[in-house]
């Protein structure tokens, strides 16, 4: 029997294999669900994703296969292989997901990676096209998800699916993974001050934000050098020259390197001082809870999605203004001539980013899906922690 055929309780799809977020993603189920005895399919629509099985889970390509068109396979899978319930996160993938489960009879939850509406003006016609097809078919699925409650509002009332089919669910991580790939070195006691930030080179990152903060607070710093990990989309702008242009008009230009693209950008991130986001909107950021889990104290961006949950308002990180590059520059600033702060964010950052891990989001997961959708997991009912998000704050 082959991986496709074999039945499963719980398929995650997506498009990707890489270091990209909904792969990792599937990484971090794909241990849970094998440490909690959850039958679990890792399903990928390209070429390029490596077969694995380790216990109860599988990863597995069903071939490479345009979203748009990918149904038929889709359809395919879910027949042979009966899951109890999909979760597809993938924007463009979904409407065919939701599409292949209302033939086959098979639960879907579409699960947003995305806070749609600030990436529409922006999109390729393909993608505007998929935004539609989720306005048509998103009503028809089991439930939604989303990774934040700017995600879950959006998601309820644009996507015209009842409140209570919508559900809260944060990203799931696997820490353990992400603390060995970061290593034991942390950043150095002696200059310069090691600055980093991590993502893409496009304008929901907001870089133009960042160097112009830096600007602002170079004066009051110490020796420093700031590291970019992250490259272009390639349709979104020339985003590397207009941030180049703006370093040396700033005469940052020896502080400031633009890296590119890493596969494993860990080590790098353990080894700064500080880790800086300056999102415009961020449905998640799973590099603030990687940044964390490392042990490196964040300089979040307030902005439109979770950041502010992760940090719990600022209580495990600096959380700035949104696009407010003086307040940015001011907490740079302050925590770059405080390591003890530092030292004491970056510890209670350690201990936040527990709240992430897919073992403890697993459970609560698995009860959503069972309560819209009638189906039975089969585990046992011991600590299965409610609702998939982290505690409340405290009071």
């Amino acid at each position: 029997m082959t991986d496709a055929e074999r039945k499963t309780d719980l398929a995650f799809l997506t498009d990707g294999w890489g270091s990209n977020p909904m792969s990792r993603i599937e990484r971090a189920l794909f241990g849970a669900c094998d440490r909690a005895g959850i039958p679990f399919d890792g399903v990928y629509t390209d070429d390029a994703t490596p077969a694995a099985s380790e216990g109860t889970s599988h990863r597995f390509s069903i071939g490479e296969v345009r979203a748009a068109w990918a149904t038929p396979k889709l359809v395919s899978y879910m027949r042979k292989a009966r899951p109890k319930a999909v979760i597809v996160k993938s924007g463009q993938l979904g409407p065919a997901t939701v599409l292949a489960g209302m033939i086959t009879g098979t639960p879907v939850i579409a699960w947003e990676p995305t806070i749609n509406d600030f990436e529409f003006s922006s999109a390729r016609f393909r993608i505007r096209f998929g935004f539609r097809l989720q306005h048509l078919l998103y009503r028809h699925a089991a439930a939604l998800a989303g990774a934040s409650s700017d995600v879950v509002e959006w998601a309820s009332a644009d996507r015209r699916v009842p409140a209570d089919r919508v559900f809260l669910w944060p990203n799931p991580f696997d820490l353990a993974a992400v603390r060995a790939e970061g290593g034991e070195q942390g950043p150095p006691e002696e200059p310069p001050l090691r600055l980093i930030s991590v993502g893409r080179l496009v304008e929901q990152k907001a870089y133009d934000v960042l160097i112009e903060a830096l600007g602002l607070a170079d004066p009051d710093l110490p020796e420093w050098r700031l590291e970019i990990l992250g490259s272009e989309d390639g349709w979104r702008g020339n985003w590397e020259a207009r941030i180049e242009a703006m370093v040396e008009e700033r005469a940052l230009g020896e502080k400031v390197k633009l890296v590119g693209h890493l596969e494993n950008p860990y080590e790098a991130v353990k080894q700064s001082h500080l880790f800086l986001h300056s999102a415009r909107w961020e449905a998640f950021g799973n590099v603030i809870v990687e940044a964390m889990a490392l042990g490196t104290p964040a300089i979040v961006a307030d902005c439109p999605g979770a950041p502010k949950e992760i940090l719990d308002g600022g209580k495990y990180g600096r959380l700035v203004p949104n696009e407010d590059p003086a307040a940015f520059a001011a907490a740079l600033v302050e925590l770059a001539n405080d390591p003890d702060e530092r030292r004491r964010l970056g510890e209670a950052g350690r201990v936040r980013a527990e709240d992430y891990s897919a073992d403890r989001l697993l459970p609560g997961m698995l009860a959503d899906i069972e309560r819209v959708t009638g189906v039975d997991f089969g585990r046992t009912r011991q600590g299965n922690g409610g609702p998939a998000q982290p505690p409340e704050p405290e009071r």
